[in-house]
């Protein structure tokens, strides 16, 4: 029997062992099957994956770019708003009943609230029916304009939703599965409307139907993505994005909201925090936790911060006669060496604004100046008070910083950690521990007075207009300072206002200096914040901003065109008594750079007519979104992600190119009384929105309405192809530009005053272009650089120059009177904002030389 039993169990075992073997081959093969597919294909998954993150990352810099604009104006609003309000007469009473009733409020809120929670709970039935009204009219608001019959039809089973939600219990699923086949119906209509009218973000080669989400699950990737999926997914998704949550009874709470969006309300406050300090008059270290010590460096380099651990970046300030002359940013690289007088030097050699180089940027902006490194640390420094600068430090470096500025940790018991890791027990251990010659002298901390300077305390105590920012920033270390600096030297207090205003602005806290530390000039006459002075100009000066696109197609332009224009104004300004004329020169469009760039001539904002620091590059990198040789599907996936990508920034953010121009006028602190222009060279053509219903034409009157109170014309240069159905091409060659009023040619050079072919204008055309139409609108001008880069002699190339410069004066010549108001930019700068109330017509006709005119012949 036990054989017996012995041979079952040997088969037993040996059936399951080849099992288990066979199992385990069988689960090899198809795992290798799997990542040999995943392999093969691993360039579309990347592509894909790629796309999908371009248009993430540009979608959110779309929404932020438009909360900033739309914070910016609220605060802008709400400031002028409070100085109204508190120069009425009647405010004072009205202040005295507020305050009366609030004192008051206690005894009757209850009650009050209590009759309000009844009122609403015997309306509810009243409510609903008011929201299905108020759904009703809006909806049918849409339909009257919804231009597809497939909209409509999608907005009537919107709205059949929206009040099957106030009655019943809906299938969300069913419903929402519905709506969204009727959405893509009417995304085709739209699409198809757009593709009809020859609009080149939907070129006739172009269609939705190509990709999967869009034909419900058909075609060659019908995997990557159809309806079935969503179907799939949880109930509880639909069930959240379902406007059915949001009913009366059952709104969240604000606990529920919070807990929803502070990853994203809170980004950049939660840890690692970029973490701050501040370096006042060379000699008042603020470090990054929030320690202040004062003390004079002798002739040598100390160590402001730097990277312990890994040695990604060095912060050194530089000492002579016990002043800071420069401070230098280091990182594995570069060097980048900013002075106090905010001159740059690169590599030891001096440079203008900007530079990009490697990691390391340095950039001008209207009130500061800043050199970064993409390692993450920062210097900015202030353009009014230029030895207040400001330290900035990526979270990354929590606990791996050394030097005068402190160790980034929340603690500020270690503030003062020598190279050696040791505290030192004094400041000027640590100052002489941290210096880089040896031979140099010790320094002496300065003793910290106990008396308070009464300036200061009026700025950092009591009822300062920055107790807003108490609870935020500690004003104790920007107080002491402030009283240390008075007793040493009668110092000026107001250089720490402005650092403890720096402070609460990186902490979110928005708070404007003390009116004694702030004050514009205008007219001779010092004006305080919130007031206004009347002015007639020109008063003999000129602001021209000049916006450079740094397209390669504008770099022979910009030394052929724009140099002997800037020239040419500046002569023929002359004749209209202006002589203090001002350029500013602004590049914006280069590759990877987001944002628009000032150049600088000496360190200074301004042109000096020549442009020897201006880079416009020879070529642009083909930036491409996937690479050659993938899937047909996945280029053309790219390609409809690339379209609706420009289709939200032409609708929903500042255009690509020309909006970054339009707020320049908002943005530049122009001089009281001066005549105001922007002129742009631009190679980019400015798209309108193929959308029937637009937003852009509200933001682009708004602009309009923004240059007009303000003065500015805006006057473009750009390639512009001009057709007409009744001149000649020749008489088509030699117009140089036009305005709303008519066309200039050639042969307008020789005139006094340019008033333009009015029937010659009735007949020209153009392509659509936002900004040709703007700068019509505006008061200026637009002009072909095509025509002009078809000249084929430098005398007619002379003669267009001139065209344009002609033009160009006659819009900064008109005598106008403008209201000019002190306001504060960023809270501690001050700034002059003149809004134009009236303005005169005056044509200067003056004598001059008989020329002989050469006629074109081409």
């Amino acid at each position: 029997m036990a054989p017996a039993v012995r041979e079952s169990v040997g088969k037993v075992v040996a059936a399951v062992c080849e099992g288990f073997e066979k199992f385990s081959r069988y689960v090899v093969e198809a795992l290798e099957k799997v990542f040999g597919f995943m392999q093969q294909f691993s360039g579309e998954f990347k592509a894909v994956g790629k796309v999908i993150v371009e248009f993430i990352r540009d979608v959110a810099q779309t929404v932020a770019m438009l909360l900033d604009e739309a914070k910016f104006s609220f605060e802008e609003w709400k400031q002028m708003a409070a100085e109204h309000l508190q120069a009425v007469p009647a405010f004072e009473m009205v202040k005295e009943y507020y305050d009366g009733f609030m004192a008051n409020l206690p005894e009757t809120v209850n009650g009050v609230f209590t009759e309000v929670m009844a009122t609403l709970k015997e309306s509810k039935a009243c409510m609903l029916s008011g929201v299905n009204h108020v759904i009703t009219e809006v909806m049918a608001a849409l339909k009257e304009s919804a231009p597809t019959v497939e909209l409509k039809d999608f907005l009537n089973a919107l709205e059949n939703y929206l009040k099957e939600l106030q009655h019943s219990e809906t299938d969300d699923q069913a419903e929402l599965k519905n709506l969204y086949y009727l959405f893509v119906k009417a995304i085709k209509s739209l699409e198809d409307l757009a593709r009809s009218q020859g609009h080149e973000l939907y070129p006739k080669d172009f269609s939705l139907s190509q990709f999967p989400f869009w034909s419900f699950g058909s075609g060659p990737m019908q995997s990557l993505f159809t309806l079935d999926d969503i179907a799939r997914l949880p109930f509880f998704f639909a069930v959240r994005a379902s406007p059915f949550f949001y009913k009366v009874d059952d709104f969240p709470t604000p606990k529920e909201l919070f807990s929803e969006f502070v990853p994203t309300l809170l980004k950049g406050q939660l840890p690692p925090q970029e973490a701050h300090a501040f370096l006042v008059g060379g000699e008042h270290f603020f470090t990054f936790d929030n320690r202040h010590y004062t003390l004079s460096g002798c002739a040598s380099d100390y160590v402001l911060a730097q990277d312990f651990e890994d040695g990604n970046f060095s912060i050194v300030g530089h000492y002579e006669g016990g002043k800071l002359m420069s401070i230098t940013l280091v990182d594995p690289k570069d060097m980048f060496e900013l002075s106090m007088d905010l001159t740059l030097k690169v590599n030891g050699l001096p440079s203008e604004f900007p530079v990009h180089h490697n990691a390391m940027s340095a950039w001008s902006e209207f009130d500061v100046v800043s050199m970064k490194t993409a390692y993450g640390a920062k210097v900015t420094c202030d353009r009014r008070f230029k030895d207040v600068c400001m330290v900035s430090i990526n979270g990354y470096y929590f606990g791996k910083t050394r030097g005068l500025l402190g160790t980034l940790n929340n603690e500020p018991y270690d503030d003062y950690a020598m190279p050696s890791g040791k505290v030192a027990p004094t400041v000027d251990k640590l100052a002489n521990s941290w210096k880089a010659d040896a031979s140099c002298g010790d320094v002496a901390a300065q003793t910290h007075v106990h008396e308070h300077a009464k300036q200061c305390s009026d700025m950092f105590a009591g009822y300062s207009p920055m107790r807003v920012c108490f609870p935020v920033v500690n004003p104790a270390p920007f107080r002491e300072a402030c009283d240390v600096d008075i007793a040493i030297r009668s110092g000026d207090a107001c250089k720490f206002t402005a650092a403890y205003a720096a402070a609460c602005h990186v902490n979110g806290v928005k708070v404007r200096v003390p009116d004694q530390c702030a004050h514009c000039k205008v007219g001779g006459n010092s004006v305080q914040p919130g007031f206004s002075v009347s002015l007639k100009a020109p008063r003999g000066k000129a602001d021209i901003i000049l916006a450079v696109e740094q397209a390669p197609q504008n770099e022979v332009l910009f030394k052929d065109l724009l140099v002997p224009v800037v020239a040419s104004i500046t002569n023929d300004l002359k004749a209209h008594k202006i002589t203090d004329v001002k350029f500013i020169l602004i590049g914006y469009g280069e590759h990877n750079n987001t944002w628009p760039y000032i150049f600088t001539t000496n360190g200074q904002m301004g042109f000096d007519g020549k442009g020897e620091n201006v880079h416009i590059p020879a070529h642009t990198p083909e930036d491409k979104l996937v690479p050659d040789g993938l899937h047909p599907d996945v280029e053309k996936f790219a390609q409809m992600v690339n379209r609706m990508n420009k289709l939200v920034k032409v609708e929903f953010a500042r255009l690509p190119y020309a909006d970054d121009v339009f707020y320049l006028a908002r943005e530049y602190p122009f001089r009281p009384g001066a005549a105001k222009a922007v002129i742009s060279l631009m190679h980019s053509r400015c798209l309108y929105s193929p959308l029937p219903v637009s937003t852009q034409s509200m933001r682009l009157f708004l602009q309009q309405k923004q240059y007009e109170m303000y003065g500015v014309a805006f006057h473009v240069l750009s390639p512009i192809t001009f057709t007409s159905a009744s001149r000649s091409i020749k008489k088509i060659r030699q117009v140089v530009g036009l305005d709303k009023k008519g066309v200039f040619s050639l042969k307008d050079a020789w005139k006094e005053v340019l008033d333009g072919d009015v029937e010659f204008r009735k007949d020209l055309s153009y392509d659509a272009d936002v900004c040709v139409d703007f700068a019509q609108a505006t008061n200026g001008s637009a002009y072909s650089t095509r025509n002009f880069a078809g000249l084929p002699e430098p005398w007619l190339k002379k003669q267009f120059t001139d065209v344009v410069s002609k033009r160009v004066v006659q819009s900064l010549s008109p005598e106008f009177t403008e209201e000019c108001t002190c306001q504060l930019y960023h809270g501690w700068h001050p700034v002059t904002r003149c809004r134009v109330t009236s303005r005169k017509e005056v044509r200067i006709h003056r004598m001059q030389k008989t020329k002989i005119m050469r006629i074109p012949f081409f």
